[in-house]
């Protein structure tokens, strides 16, 4: 009985730290209730659940992150797409210490690593170096998505500009308001009870006919590991199960939901 109650208690500390609302400006404490209302609204728009489960994506050539959200049938619906405005542009693992690359492969995301209160506004932590990254010998640490537009080693994001549609109304949002949507869109998932978010960073597009025209790269048998699953997702839309065997990468498709 008190084992149960330490890890209740050890759980809801783990929510409240990501969910307290506290705000560093009055436009922050305006703006942000503001973000997550209209994102609601948005979610059901589309027939999805405000708190379902998500899966983030991040594609180095096209400069994006990509937010998908679980429909009622488990599989994932593209929900909206964010440009990155800061990161290194090689492509390829990261490799070395320094802030000229920036990693590829699985990674997970769990409350702990959500951070409300973070330099470039909001931030979390990818979990890099991982279970591959450490058989390989990658090192670094603390490596974020987050706002504002500087390269920190990780991926700060920022808005994709459309001709014609100018969302940003202050220098608040400009900076803030992509990181803000993540935040609350991946918080309202681990209030409802995701436990880890999938992150998964692709150097581009791994489909067979373009990972085949980069045969003659130094990274082209690492990409054709990690290729499976972009192919497993593009075909079912639902994240594939990833493991780590005898240095290597093990993905397998995702058991669908019972009917």
């Amino acid at each position: 009985m008190r084992q149960t109650t330490l890890v209740i208690l050890f759980s809801f500390i783990l929510t409240a730290s990501y969910t307290q609302k506290t705000f560093s400006s009055p436009t922050e404490e305006v703006e942000a209730p503001k973000i997550t209302s209209q994102l609601k609204d948005s979610v059901e728009k589309l027939g999805l659940k405000w708190g379902s489960p998500v899966f983030i994506q991040i594609i180095k050539q096209e400069k994006k992150l990509y937010l998908w959200i679980e429909d009622p049938n488990g599989r994932y619906l593209l929900f909206k797409s964010y440009g990155i405005c800061a990161f290194t542009h090689t492509l390829g693992p990261k490799i070395t210490s320094t802030h000229t690359e920036a990693p590829e492969g699985f990674y997970a995301v769990s409350p702990v690593q959500m951070h409300r209160k973070s330099e470039y506004h909001r931030s979390f932590d990818l979990g890099f170096p991982n279970a591959y990254d450490i058989e390989h010998g990658h090192p670094g640490g603390n490596l974020e998505v987050h706002g504002d537009c500087k390269n920190t080693g990780g991926y700060a994001v920022n808005y994709e500009f459309k001709l014609g549609h100018t969302p940003i109304t202050t220098f608040w949002a400009l900076n803030n308001r992509p990181i803000e949507e993540l935040f609350s869109l991946m918080s309202a998932a681990f209030t409802a009870g995701q436990t880890e978010i999938q992150v998964h960073i692709f150097p581009f597009a791994l489909d067979k006919q373009t990972l085949a025209a980069w045969v003659d790269d130094g990274w082209h048998e690492f990409w054709t590991e990690l290729a499976p699953a972009w192919q497993i997702f593009e075909k079912t839309k639902r994240p594939p199960r990833i493991k780590f065997h005898d240095g290597k990468y093990v993905i397998q498709p995702a058991s669908a939901n019972p009917e």
